[in-house]
């Protein structure tokens, strides 16, 4: 997991070029090699959603555990990529050629829901999640055709404007309430 120095902590990845990162962050092993990540001793890396689909819990527990912010002053506005709908129905009489072109979407679907359903508990009514539900097949993240991103642009457009999302940012997240700007604990080589 590669971090920003928002902790004392954190000092590994401070001197990790943003092409690297940019490369680590879009390498989905199921369609892209691992990215190599030269300033950490010859690593690769692969993207996160391989631990973290959602990353919401990661995003509370650190908050939590690093920074000391109590878990009753934590509101956070998630916002999705498209999900869609696993059929497991359709799988229930498949052998493991059939569900090996799913499983690697049910495991992805799979953590985000259960990364979800745990932050709603904690955080009590203070998680706001913008998404989209896609048709099966709609996206893919290998299919970058342009009417494909404008159809992207299109439902995010389209769910920004949505009065439940639009209330809910305003009132809880451009609501003038001034927080500290971040100071990461240590600056980068050069």
């Amino acid at each position: 997991v590669i971090k920003t120095a928002h902790h004392e902590r954190f000092r590994y990845d401070i001197d990790a070029p943003a092409v690297d990162v940019a490369l680590a962050t879009s390498a989905a092993p199921t369609y892209f090699a691992a990215a190599p990540f030269l300033t950490h001793a010859d690593a690769s890396y692969v993207d996160g959603g391989v631990w973290a689909n959602s990353p919401v819990m990661v995003a509370v527990t650190e908050a939590v555990a690093f920074l000391g912010i109590p878990l009753d002053e934590i509101d956070v506005l998630s916002v999705g990529t498209t999900s869609t709908p696993f059929n497991i129905a359709a799988h229930v009489q498949s052998g493991i050629a059939q569900w090996n072109a799913g499983l690697v979407e049910l495991m992805f679907e799979g953590q985000r829901e259960a990364d979800l359903a745990q932050a709603k508990l904690l955080l009590n009514g203070r998680l706001h999640r913008i998404d989209v539900t896609a048709r099966e097949g709609e996206f893919s993240l290998d299919d970058a055709r342009p009417e494909k991103i404008q159809r992207l642009i299109n439902l995010g457009r389209a769910e920004a404007v949505k009065k439940k999302n639009l209330e809910a940012v305003k009132a809880r997240f451009l609501n003038r309430v001034a927080v500290a700007a971040f100071k990461p604990f240590h600056q980068p080589a050069g």
